[in-house]
């Protein structure tokens, strides 16, 4: 495909289409129907030392089967066998190879070629170049397409008297054409004498013999121009040519246009080789000198003002070279003398050119190469005459087998700043680099080669696979503001460069992503946002081919600021409980075709990701519960609940019937026990905490523990005893009364400790509660068992038992012994029984 202008209408809407977008919603649009398309190359040669490469790109994605007819000079056709190529497919042939696997006679060593397909239109690129590597020339062509009239305009310059060159017309019709061409030499119109070609013909002219023909005598070519027109329709005729100095290693395109095809009266270039480049891969002493040369094609005087946009140490410069004044049909050079003596210690990292002139749309033409007198390297730069309302982009073949080194470079032809979207394609995956972003004027490149050795990853973190050896860059504008680009293959071994502009017209569908989609916390919290830009194209299946982070470009609003706020980079801060949503919306494009044209419409990417702010609640109590069987005893705990912020309501559940539950719509619940738990944590209190509408609830567990068992903690002997007195006392651990006037004496004192158990195997102690104790003695036997064992009862959680023998025989040295069964009950449960006893000397426990 060409760079010319095609029947293609960009529309940005006015007042911006508001498109609002579901959390994972975008905009459907329609696949462009398939047709018939025919693709023209003017020019081919596997002659003596030349040959051509035919690169075939398969922008789409299904497979694709092209035809391909070659046509010799005199218009005899040639077959080729179909190319089948899968999706996404580049090949690059040689036609001399070609031509050798179908035995073609020698006429068909020169001629042109047609390319059919069945397909989307503008989703195939063709390329051409032609080359003899033995002496480092080459130049290259793309089907040019979109016509608008008959005629054809095209200017030659040489640097010397040894410089010819070559210009090819060629008859894409079955019928036969009537051509006429004008030379243009030193602002003099000279008719040439008319040509007819046959259908199919294509007619190779030297530059020497025509100016000969035409009575101009000078020495070389000089510099002139040339106006073809045809009696055809718009297309029969097209036409390429070459300016070529063999021995000096030189080669450049001579380009044709149709001045009708112009949108503006301004022409871009991007990729210029301006100076020292500061590409690693051109050797150390290179120096590139530009040749701009110009041509007015019109009747009237007009002037040029040329503008050098170039990045040296990644910032932007612009020089303004002289002005040029054009006579009616005369060709100058530009003066790049001063920008070069100016750069000569500089590294240039990229360059562009601006040519603005002040005659009609299609009036000027002119050609830009770039001259390495050391490599020796020419690398022409195409002027195109962009269009701001046509919705382009391209799609690039590239290689890195043998020496080639593919650089793409795109330049932002527009008044402000831009952004472009590039996707690597390849056989088995795809490569998504950052957004490729355009100051004013600005060209910057993309080395293929060095993204793949160096392994640099992409925005999934993927990289290319080190033996990557051919695929296709796919790009697509980001912005209303269309850049122009182009794909530049340096073979260094050779010294040829090959240029690559295939536009590319696909549909781009955007997304805007919120991650997370919804927002849910506590108030008093903050989450952030992170916002993505996803795109869609039927040109690349499965899933959005990129993905941008875009949080910090967008806009952010509350629909509630007293519920929930949002900074200008995305961070909610939520303010007290309540629901609301936010608004985040970023502006958008979106290219699509709709039936008959392709448009691009200005969008509003907008989500809506919805935000819940929470109340907080804490609650604080034990974890367990006693159980009691009768009337005394602990058998309750208080939990209370904290929320926050206060004056909202509670309410407290359970889900266990082991528990009730007392004024639950308190902070402070009363838990009273039921049943014992069979497991620990068995039994599910709830409290639920609601504030403006939102809620909050805590789960809690805890365990109703039987007193089941006592688990001894200490045995003891005090060593001062317990007193034993004849008066009245009140019956402690450390004295009592002891009957008989001789009574008063020190006994022994042992003191027993028990822990209350729960009814769980291992068995956990009952500790901070103030349960029931109590216990009983059955009646005593033995020599003094006169008088009953004093029994104790208390609340706690730790049992204390003191056992002494307080006895008037004991007293007056006799002997004596009681025996009795004691038991033990906590909470009203049974839970030890103990044989206990009695002697002057001392007393004996056995538990049961």
């Amino acid at each position: 495909m060409s760079s010319a202008s095609g029947f293609i209408l960009r529309i940005l809407a006015t007042p911006t289409l508001m498109i609002f977008f579901a959390l994972y919603g975008f905009a459907q649009t329609s696949t462009p129907p398939s047709v018939l398309n025919v693709l023209s190359l003017p020019y081919y040669s596997v002659r003596g030392t030349w040959d051509s490469t035919l690169t075939l790109n398969n922008g789409l994605t299904d497979p694709l089967t092209v035809s391909a007819k070659l046509f010799a000079l005199d218009g005899s056709p040639l077959s080729l066998p179909d190319f089948s190529l899968a999706p996404n497919q580049n090949i690059a042939p040689r036609l001399s190879t070609l031509l050798n696997q179908v035995g073609a006679d020698p006429k068909f060593w020169e001629g042109s070629i047609e390319l059919r397909y069945t397909g989307i239109a503008m989703r195939f690129g063709a390329q051409l170049t032609v080359f003899d590597s033995s002496r480092s020339l080459s130049y290259d062509m793309e089907p040019p397409m979109e016509f608008k009239s008959t005629i054809l305009e095209g200017l030659w310059w040489s640097a010397d008297s040894y410089t010819s060159a070559q210009v090819m017309l060629c008859n894409t019709t079955d019928q036969a054409l009537n051509v006429q061409l004008k030379v243009e030499w030193q602002s003099i119109v000279i008719p040439a004498p008319p040509i007819h070609l046959v259908p199919r013909q294509t007619m190779v002219i030297d530059s020497n013999t025509l100016l000969s023909t035409l009575g101009i005598r000078t020495e070389g070519i000089g510099k002139g121009g040339l106006s073809i027109s045809h009696n055809g329709s718009p297309g029969a005729l097209i036409a390429h040519g070459v300016v070529l100095n063999p021995g000096g290693h030189f080669a450049s395109n001579l380009n044709f246009i149709d001045p009708a095809t112009q949108p503006s009266a301004v022409l871009e270039a991007t990729g210029l080789l301006l100076a020292h480049s500061s590409s690693p891969f051109f050797p150390l002493g290179s120096f590139f000198t530009p040749v701009l040369a110009l041509k007015n094609a019109s009747s009237i005087s007009q002037t040029a003002t040329v503008v050098v946009q170039y990045k040296t140490n990644g910032m932007v410069q612009v020089q303004t070279l002289p002005l040029i004044r054009l006579a009616p049909h005369e060709i100058q050079l530009a003066d790049f003398a001063a920008l070069l003596y100016s750069l000569r210690g500089t590294s240039v990292d990229t360059a562009g050119v601006k040519v603005t002139y002040s005659g009609i749309a299609g009036s000027l033409m002119g050609t830009l190469t770039s001259i390495d007198y050391y490599s020796p390297l020419v690398v022409d730069a195409p002027l195109v005459s962009p269009d701001p309302n046509m919705p382009m982009g391209g799609n690039y073949a590239f290689r890195l087998d043998r020496s080639l080194q593919p650089v793409i470079y795109w330049k932002n032809v527009s008044a402000r700043p831009t952004a472009l979207m590039a996707i690597i394609l390849y056989e088995g995956g795809r490569y998504t680099p950052p957004l490729v972003t355009l100051d004013i004027g600005e060209t910057v490149s993309m080395d293929i080669r060095q993204l793949r050795d160096n392994r640099t990853p992409d925005l999934q973190g993927r990289l290319l696979p080190s033996n990557l050896q051919s695929g296709q860059v796919l790009w697509i504008p980001h912005e209303k503001e269309i850049p122009i680009g182009r794909l530049v293959a340096f073979d260094m071994i050779a010294g040829t460069t090959s240029n690559f502009s295939c536009v590319n017209c696909t549909d781009d569908r955007s997304l805007l992503r919120c991650v997370p989609v919804s927002i849910v916390g506590n108030f008093g919290t903050s989450q952030q946002l992170t916002m993505y830009e996803d795109h869609y194209t039927s040109s690349i299946p499965n899933g959005p081919y990129a993905s941008y982070l875009v949080t910090n470009q967008c806009a952010y609003s509350s629909q509630n600021a007293s519920v929930a706020t949002v900074s200008t980079t995305g961070l909610v801060n939520l303010v007290s409980p309540g629901s609301t949503s936010l608004t985040v919306q970023i502006d958008g494009f979106e290219t699509r075709d709709d039936g008959f044209q392709w448009i691009t419409v200005a969008l509003l990417l907008i989500v809506n990701p919805p935000v819940d702010v929470d109340p907080t609640i804490s609650v604080s109590g034990p974890s367990t519960v006693p159980l009691r069987s009768g009337v005394i005893g602990q058998n309750n705990i208080n939990l209370t609940a904290v929320g926050s912020p206060p004056g909202g309501a509670y309410s407290w559940s359970t889900t266990s019937n082991k528990v009730s539950l007392t004024n639950t719509d308190q902070p402070q619940v009363t838990v009273t026990s039921v049943s014992a738990s069979t497991a620990q944590n068995d039994v599910i209190i709830l409290v639920t905490y609601t504030v403006n509408g939102r809620s909050v609830t805590w789960q809690g567990y805890l365990t109703v523990v039987k007193p089941t068992s006592l688990t001894l903690a200490s045995d003891s002997t005090n060593a001062n005893g317990h007193t034993c007195v004849t008066s009245t006392q009140t019956p402690t651990c450390e004295t009592s009364t002891c009957g008989g006037p001789t009574c008063n004496y020190t006994s022994y004192l042992r003191i027993l400790t028990y822990n209350v158990m729960d009814q769980f195997n291992p068995a956990q102690a009952i500790s901070g509660f103030t349960i029931d104790i109590q216990e009983s003695y059955t009646t005593p036997s033995g020599s003094c068992a006169s008088t009953p064992p004093i029994t104790g009862s208390g609340t706690g959680s730790i049992i204390t038992d003191c056992f002494y023998f307080c006895s008037s025989t004991c007293a007056s040295g006799g002997s004596c012994s009681v025996s009795s069964q004691q038991t033990i009950t906590v909470n009203g449960f049974q839970v030890r029984t103990n044989s206990v006893n009695w002697a002057c000397s001392g007393v004996t426990v056995t538990g049961q």
